[in-house]
């Protein structure tokens, strides 16, 4: 189990890349809380209700091209909130338009990682959770 258990917020409506997910984190023993929203309206309705087990801040995987709101949307109106502004994202895409990844990185993303390159954000987050300093309030 890793030392900083802070919960990660997998943004993807894609089931099978959800499912990949899920064992990529067994495989890597990050034993933190996965949940799962299928586009940008579940994630904000999830992070806003104070009723959910998804404490903030949180760790938050979100891919660009979603329904109803996509990824980009999501970010800007998370940003903008007060109680919402301090989660840590990192963008999934297929997309290697530079604008998307220029973007991503003005609305403050902590890292911008393509689907294909999984196995090393999954590496990266086993360190990031374990080293990082979470300021809950």
């Amino acid at each position: 189990m890793l030392a900083k258990s802070v919960p990660i917020l997998l943004v993807d409506d894609d089931q099978v890349d959800q499912e990949l997910m899920r064992r990529k984190f067994r495989v890597a023993n990050i034993d933190n809380s996965l949940f799962i929203a299928n586009d940008g309206v579940e994630a904000l309705n999830m992070l806003r209700n104070p009723e959910s087990p998804l404490s903030q801040p949180c760790i938050i995987l979100m891919d660009i091209n979603l329904p109803r709101m996509n990824g980009f949307e999501t970010l800007r109106m998370m940003r903008e909130d007060p109680a919402m502004k301090r989660n840590i994202v990192f963008m999934l895409s297929t997309s290697s338009r530079q604008m998307d990844v220029l973007l991503a990185y003005d609305l403050n993303v902590a890292g911008y990682f393509y689907k294909k390159e999984m196995d090393s954000l999954v590496t990266i987050l086993r360190i990031y959770c374990n080293s990082n300093e979470f300021g809950y309030a």
